[in-house]
């Protein structure tokens, strides 16, 4: 039996895709559902920018981008760095200009 989550926008720092696993990093806690890449992105707002194959970021906790990796960080000011993908680059550096 599946058991359904609600999680608010604003609490989603990242999301990681291992396999057919997306690890789900919140402010406070971690989820793993079998989740696609597409039905993550179907349930998501304009703030969350697909930055690699693997990773999709919540541009609120964005703190700094270049042109290999994009910093974050959580409630406990964590610093979190993540790759952007080459096919991703000009896209992210797009959409985190708009902000």
């Amino acid at each position: 039996m599946s058991k359904k989550i609600r999680l608010p926008c604003e609490n989603i720092l990242y999301f990681e895709k291992k396999r057919r696993l997306v690890i789900i990093t919140t402010l406070h806690e971690v989820f793993s559902p079998y989740l696609t890449t597409t039905e993550v992105l179907k349930q998501l707002d304009t703030s969350f920018i697909q930055i690699h194959r693997s990773y999709i970021i919540n541009s609120r906790y964005v703190i700094n981008s270049g042109n290999n990796k994009v910093t974050v960080t959580d409630s406990h000011e964590e610093i979190i760095n993540l790759p952007i993908g080459r096919t991703f680059q000009q896209s992210v550096k797009q959409k985190l200009r708009r902000l």
